[in-house]
């Protein structure tokens, strides 16, 4: 059986949730609801930098 259709969709989901969470903190940021300090500028920044490794991960799958 091949796994590669299930674990697309394993990876594409944890992507989409990383990057939702920097979108979410990032518009919070924008809006004012969310405070624009460092430490919130950081969980942004570790959300993409999660994303960024679910991405690289999968390039050296294929």
């Amino acid at each position: 059986m091949d796994r590669r259709p299930r674990v697309g969709r394993v990876l594409r989901d944890q992507l989409s949730d990383a990057l939702a969470v920097a979108q979410a903190a990032l518009e919070g940021m924008l809006d004012e609801v969310v405070p624009l300090d460092r430490e919130h500028v950081h969980r942004a920044l570790e959300a993409v930098q999660a994303a960024g490794a679910l991405v690289k991960e999968a390039g050296e799958g294929l």
